[in-house]
């Protein structure tokens, strides 16, 4: 049945009747811009996970999407299983099974899931194996995770509607009941204000104080819950979909510390990687498919509007030609890239091309495209995609108008030198740092530091959006006799922003870029000054600090030349 039902397109029903309430079964949600096909349900009637996934594949999508080729996948699985990693091996199940239609090797494999988790036992949830540290917390092996105490029930759910098992629903019932009680008492849920919050990183012992809220986590777990829900037309676990979906968009707004990036998690703030936003955006994409809520759809266009803003599309025209510029190395964080291929659509309204910049790669020639066009950039607009494991691209900016290079090239900032800490001048542009070892308490219960830090008062101040309406990009370059750790600090009047970078390069000139999108909480319009903090934890020896400059970007055209003349490496970035 699975192989003919990938083959087909199910027909869309009204919404289940579990779902009466959520969604009034009236309409189909507004259409998500850059989906093909006919306009699309909220919620589906259809009576099995299988069709489910026949009709609408972008929900299954992203939770299978990390699962491994099959070329690599059975000694992937069997270390996963071993390891006790149940996220990565549901994901693993389901997706091998939904791209080979293989029910036998799919009900095997789920048997060892349940075997080495002991679920035919008593077991009701599938803990971690290995410690984990999470916000500065050690946590022993035996927490959990919502993602896989969701998933794991949904595969369930899978093979007693394919098979015909009833067994597997039974398992399926008592691991939905353990999940469904609150994290204190071993399951997933936290009843906030607005509703419940699934959590992904769960242990004995823990307090509602110590939730992360992570929400690509959230958000993968309750896809699971929604299409649970809508297979077997449970109406009690439906209402707690819509509440869990209730308090998701209520909290979005938490999600957007900085303004102008979104947050990866709450608690302990942090900044998205980019290949997290990616995520985000087609969980988003699923769950308003499930829920029919539009509000999802501004989410997902919130991220899209993101994404145009810090990772602008450049043409350049010259006498040789016109071309495109683009880079996976922006403000957000240029040494950690969007992991998957990205995908340019560009069309000038009479003409369309399409670009590709590979992902995965460190190598710096692989984080631009420098592509010759015959596109009218004065028309130009582009989509940009990202491959990210799903059968189609997510969509993660939408007919951006490209930024024309400007002509001056990368800008060297004027400044100078303010407030030092643990520093040894070795002439006007060089200083040394020593020692370098982590802060200390001494004997009379006070604290050493040993860091070094300097701070670079600019003439001027450095705007953070250009004209174009992309986030401005800059960078502080500076070459160390050896590796050492920074810490950028940018200030702006009264508000400092902090955060962390891999160690620089030793004996290079290391260009650290930098843009407000990457700092959390720091919506700032403009900065005057820039500190550099040095460390080298457990190293008790000088590094002198050569060359240390300022550039501003106009645009990825002026970054790619700068890199290219300059010969400086990004920290993280070979």
């Amino acid at each position: 049945m699975i192989t003919s039902l990938l083959r087909r397109k199910v027909p869309l029903i009204v919404c289940a009747a579990a779902f009466v309430t959520l969604t009034g079964c009236t309409s189909a949600i507004p259409r998500i811009e850059g989906w093909e096909g006919d306009d699309h349900t909220g919620i589906l009637a259809l009576p099995s996970i299988l069709e489910i996934v026949s009709a609408e594949p972008e929900l299954l999508d992203p939770i299978i999407g990390f699962a491994p080729d099959e070329s690599v996948l059975e000694n992937d699985l069997q270390k996963r299983i071993e390891d006790k990693h149940p996220t990565y091996a549901v994901a693993a199940v389901l997706g091998s099974w939904f791209r080979t239609g293989e029910t036998a090797t799919a009900k095997a494999r789920t048997e060892q899931i349940i075997a080495r988790w002991g679920i035919r036992d008593g077991a009701t949830r599938l803990d971690y194996g290995f410690e984990y540290t999470l916000n500065g917390e050690h946590v022993e092996a035996g927490w959990w995770s919502g993602m896989s105490d969701w998933t794991f029930p949904l595969l369930l759910t899978a093979l007693a509607q394919e098979t015909g098992d009833d067994e597997y629903a039974h398992l399926r019932d008592s691991m939905v009941e353990n999940a469904l009680k609150p994290v204190e008492e071993g399951g997933t849920l936290w009843n906030e204000d607005n509703g419940c919050w699934i959590s992904e990183y769960a242990w004995s012992g823990m307090d509602r104080n110590q939730e992360s809220h992570v929400l690509n986590g959230h958000q993968y777990a309750l896809v699971a819950m929604g299409m649970i829900a809508a297979s077997t037309d449970d109406s009690e676990l439906a209402k707690v979909f819509q509440d869990c979906s209730a308090n998701t968009v209520a909290k979005l707004p938490e999600f957007w510390g900085n303004d102008v990036w979104p947050s990866y998690m709450l608690h302990r703030r942090t900044i998205n990687q980019p290949h997290y936003a990616v995520f985000e955006i087609s969980l988003f994409e699923a769950l308003a498919r499930l829920s029919g809520d539009a509000r999802y759809l501004e989410a997902i266009k919130e991220r899209q509007d993101a994404f145009a803003r810090t990772y602008p599309v450049t043409g350049v025209v010259s006498d040789e030609g016109s071309r495109l510029i683009f880079t996976q190395m922006a403000g957000p964080h240029p040494y950690l890239r969007d992991i998957y291929t990205a995908q340019l659509e560009c069309s000038d309204g009479d003409t369309s091309e399409s670009f590709e910049l590979p992902g995965r790669g460190l190598r710096l020639e692989d984080s631009i495209l420098n592509e010759a066009t015959s596109l009218d950039l004065a028309d130009t607009t582009c989509s940009i995609w990202s491959n990210n494991g799903k059968s189609t691209p997510t969509l993660i900016s939408r007919n951006q108008r490209i930024q024309l290079a400007s002509d001056g090239g990368a800008t060297r900032l004027s400044y100078e030198f303010g407030m030092e800490r643990n520093i040894e001048w070795e002439g006007k542009w060089a200083f040394t740092v020593s020692p370098l070892e982590i802060d200390s308490e001494e004997n009379d219960g006070t604290r050493r530091t040993h860091q070094s830090a300097v701070q670079l008062n600019l003439e001027g101040l450095l705007p953070t959006t250009a004209e174009s309406g992309a986030l401005a990009q800059f960078g502080v370059q500076l070459t160390p006799s050896a590796a050492v750790n920074a810490q950028i600090r940018v200030i702006s009047g009264e508000t400092i922003c902090q955060r962390n970078y891999p160690n620089l390069a030793g004996g290079a000139s290391n260009l650290v870029l930098l843009s407000v999108a990457g700092f959390d909480d720091c919506a700032v319009d403009s900065i005057n000054s820039i500190e550099v903090i040095f460390s080298r934890v457990g190293i008790d020896a000088p590094v002198t600090i050569t060359g240390v400059e300022v550039f501003g970007f106009p645009d990825t055209e002026a970054l790619r030349v700068h890199l290219e003349d300059s010969g400086a490496v990004i920290p993280g970035v070979s």
